[in-house]
């Protein structure tokens, strides 16, 4: 499987309909993978994506700290495959000379990513241009950002 680097391009409403998704796009492309997200990863991504101060660590604080205090830390984490309508990612840890990796949602793994400063991948055959998409976000013109939405800039 190729893996290609992406960004984090927002968290955003789905249009017209109930839920939220993040929007990874490919680093030097157009190419993009849309991941539907519960409210609780969005959140937790939006928390750390915007900079949004909170008065206590969220749950995937927590992970990165006990990673840290255990002298592991998290390598990259991998949106690999979509199986009916699901996306599956793993997140990769090296403690000491292992390397190891466990099956996540991809909401976690990226709000993960985001907390341990890792790089994000995405199989490159769940990338595709969408030109629906820019039209798309320009007409949300919202951005979850904690419990709050906000214009986007």
């Amino acid at each position: 499987m190729e893996e290609k680097e992406v960004d984090i391009d927002g968290v955003f409403d789905k249009p017209g309909e109930n839920g939220i998704f993040m929007c990874l796009r490919e680093i030097n492309s157009q190419r993009v993978c849309l991941v539907s997200l519960d409210n609780a990863s969005a959140d937790s991504i939006s928390l750390r994506l915007y900079l949004t101060p909170y008065p206590r660590p969220v749950p995937h604080d927590l992970i990165v700290s006990i990673l840290n205090r255990l002298n592991a830390s998290v390598e990259k984490v991998v949106i690999e495959k979509k199986i009916s309508q699901t996306y599956h990612a793993r997140i990769y840890f090296k403690a000491g000379e292992n390397i190891m990796n466990i099956d996540s949602r991809p909401g976690d793994a990226v709000a993960i990513a985001l907390r341990a400063n890792c790089r994000i991948f995405v199989a490159d055959d769940l990338l595709e241009i969408r030109k629906d998409y820019e039209e798309r976000v320009k007409r949300l013109n919202m951005v979850i950002a904690g419990n709050k939405k906000i214009p986007q800039a």
